[in-house]
């Protein structure tokens, strides 16, 4: 029976669903399919459909329309070109030959550094490997060996060789650019926009052969990983918390590795401007392309993920959220 309780009346559950629920789904399925919707800013549920298709009526306050609507009007727009023209200047061909030494800076500096053994030599087909790369999400919590770890992290975005800045035959009226003999930037696995790299891999380890669980950043140009946190039970189990966001058919505690992929914005967008936020996502996207081929070359599992809360994540990794923004986010562990 209905009761009345300040002027209001309570439908029994059986009722609503015996009487009124058809009816409002039969309304919200017609509003849905609308070709568009004026109320679309102001109903309290709104479909995809109802949102994109009521663009042209309504505004629909999304971020990534906004940026699109500000980006590359078009190539008289003279942001990239004096860009990309100021970035041949002294000063940045000087950073790319001594980008080195950051590295070298980030070992002396605090943190514990931790040599990674030396990768594998992995000749698997690339076509029987594109064919058979799937997102796994089932791992089986077992302990990875320290030299997958760093095969997977080489692969993804290791250093594989040197590209000349200056030739003295080329460019005689060109000054030195280093402090010292080395006229070279290091060359990634995966490519990035103007060499800059603004993209760092920040990993969260659980069970990895003779690695402490913690946080953990990759330097590519040392191939090691420094060491930024230990975890105890509280930040272990606030990691764990933090996986609930990534999905049921997930179990955050069988991942042996999570890549966070962080990017600094003033790495590129010097360079580039604004452009340099999409070129740091097309980066983001290579290497984790990079990092679920040899996955599945080397028989181990691995997942991209988009459900990481940003903020909360920020902070566990110790991202300022400013400078530096979580991009992406990969999970990994064994099959």
């Amino acid at each position: 029976m209905a009761s009345e309780q300040s002027g209001r009346t309570e439908l029994p559950l059986q009722y609503y669903l015996e009487n009124e629920y058809q009816s409002l789904i039969e309304i919200f399925h017609w509003v849905a399919n609308l070709a568009g919707s004026v109320y679309t800013d102001t109903t309290a549920v709104v479909s995809p459909e109802a949102a994109y298709a009521a663009a042209p009526l309504s505004d629909t306050h999304l971020l990534s329309q906004e940026f699109l609507l500000n980006y590359k009007h078009s190539s008289l727009d003279l942001t990239l070109p004096l860009g990309v023209g100021g970035y041949f200047d002294f000063p940045a061909r000087s950073s790319l030959s001594l980008r080195h030494l950051r590295e070298q800076e980030e070992k002396a500096g605090r943190g514990h550094i931790v040599e990674l053994p030396p990768y594998q030599n992995v000749n698997a087909s690339l076509g029987v490997t594109i064919r058979a790369r799937r997102s796994l999400r089932t791992f089986t919590g077992k302990t990875m060996p320290l030299r997958t770890l760093s095969t997977l992290l080489f692969y993804a975005n290791g250093v594989t060789g040197d590209i000349a800045l200056v030739s003295e035959d080329n460019d005689p009226q060109w000054p030195t650019y280093s402090l010292g003999p080395t006229e070279a930037a290091k060359t990634r696995a995966a490519s990035s926009g103007g060499g800059l790299n603004p993209i760092s891999l920040y990993l969260v380890v659980r069970d990895v052969q003779t690695l402490d669980d913690g946080i953990y950043v990759y330097l590519p140009v040392e191939h090691s990983l420094k060491r930024l946190a230990t975890f105890d039970d509280e930040a272990r189990n606030r990691h764990l918390a933090l996986g609930v966001s990534w999905g049921p058919n997930l179990d955050p505690a069988t991942v042996n590795v999570t890549v966070y992929y962080v990017y600094s914005v003033y790495e590129n967008s010097r360079k580039y401007g604004d452009l340099g936020l999409p070129f740091a996502v097309v980066e983001a996207g290579e290497i984790a392309a990079h990092l679920h081929l040899i996955s599945t070359a080397t028989k181990v599992g691995s997942s991209d993920i988009g459900g990481w809360e940003k903020v909360q994540t920020e902070r566990f990794l110790g991202v300022d959220g400013l400078s530096r923004h979580l991009v992406h986010a990969t999970v990994i562990g064994m099959l």
